[in-house]
């Protein structure tokens, strides 16, 4: 079996159907490809919704487990995976028609650890695809990454499961957001055979409903998990690896610059100093800010650059201010 499509479902009776049909418009042959759905105890009717589907589809396998969060749930595809690549896709998103095909079949011809593909969102904004194209012999991930436009989410890329396990990555069941950007990290550090497919794949919902689109203290604090995995990280890395690392912790700290703006309870400023502390994020690595991450073009056009501004100012106000006066 070529490839298992591994989809957490967590109150996503609104977008399951859709999901699942757009997995069915890839001209894959069903023998090639498995559906492994893990059910996250919705509140909604999703489970039922589920199992419509899949008296409809053939090779969609439902798995259901506690609220555990989207690491625990595609931890467990991981595990019960047969297929020889892994592809995530979150319940709310789909795949564009007919586009799969051609970035399975060249994963499986150079026997790639990774392959990444470009992807769209709903606001109109579709990741330049000018400046991607497939090498002719695949590159490391160190060496392939200065030529990936955005690389933070695990929906974006083809991963050879042989690979991880070899490896032993999987995702970090302790945090709750950001675990996409570690999962990639690692996989780009450790995988010797990666290559690009230039075509648009992915359709990634924007949906305001999402447990990604809520922001919350608790969100934020378990940014400070994310930060201190990375620095620790960081202190044993070296050049490119260490770059990579580096633009990775930029990226989480514009994260965190941009969703603590959104807090209007200014009680969390002393109370993250005090987080960011901890964890030795003082005095931060000047080099790691040295230059504006990768990804961050798409904060550029989804947020008001006046608001930018805002975030900027409080965020030196509140944490960087008192640190090094």
């Amino acid at each position: 079996m070529l490839l298992s499509i591994i989809i957490p479902a967590y109150n996503a009776e609104s977008y399951l159907s859709r999901c699942i049909a757009s997995i069915y418009n890839q001209d894959l042959i069903t023998s090639d490809f498995e559906i492994l759905l893990i059910e996250n105890n919705s509140q909604d009717s999703t489970l039922e919704c589920a199992q419509t589907l899949q008296k409809q589809y053939a090779k969609l396998s439902i798995l259901q487990q506690k609220t555990q969060g989207v690491s625990a749930s595609r931890n467990m595809g991981i595990r019960q995976a047969q297929g020889k690549f892994l592809l995530f896709v979150d319940a709310d998103d789909y795949l564009l028609p007919h586009t799969l095909k051609n970035a399975l079949r060249l994963a499986d011809t150079q026997n790639l650890d990774l392959l990444y593909f470009a992807h769209q969102r709903n606001k109109g904004y579709i990741l330049p695809t000018e400046q991607l194209r497939t090498l002719p012999r695949p590159k490391t991930g160190t060496e392939i990454y200065d030529l990936l436009p955005y690389t933070s989410s695990a929906c974006t890329f083809l991963f050879n499961r042989s690979f991880l396990a070899h490896q032993a990555i999987y995702f970090n069941e302790s945090i709750h957001i950001g675990e996409d950007a570690l999962f990639v990290c690692q996989s780009l550090l450790y995988a010797q055979n990666v290559n690009i497919d230039p075509h648009c794949i992915y359709f990634y919902e924007l949906n305001a409903h999402s447990s990604t689109a809520i922001v919350s203290k608790e969100k934020i604090f378990n940014q400070c998990e994310n930060l201190s995995i990375l620095l620790a990280w960081n202190l044993k890395a070296e050049g490119k690896n260490r770059e990579l690392i580096q633009n990775l912790i930029a990226l989480t700290l514009f994260q965190m610059l941009e969703q603590t703006a959104q807090i209007k309870r200014c009680t969390i400023y002393p109370q993250l100093r005090k987080k960011l502390k901890t964890i030795k994020a003082y005095p931060l690595q000047l080099d790691s800010l040295s230059r504006i991450p990768k990804g961050f073009h798409w904060y550029l056009q989804s947020i008001d650059l006046m608001f930018l501004y805002i975030c900027i100012w409080r965020f030196y106000l509140h944490y960087i201010k008192p640190i090094w006066k």
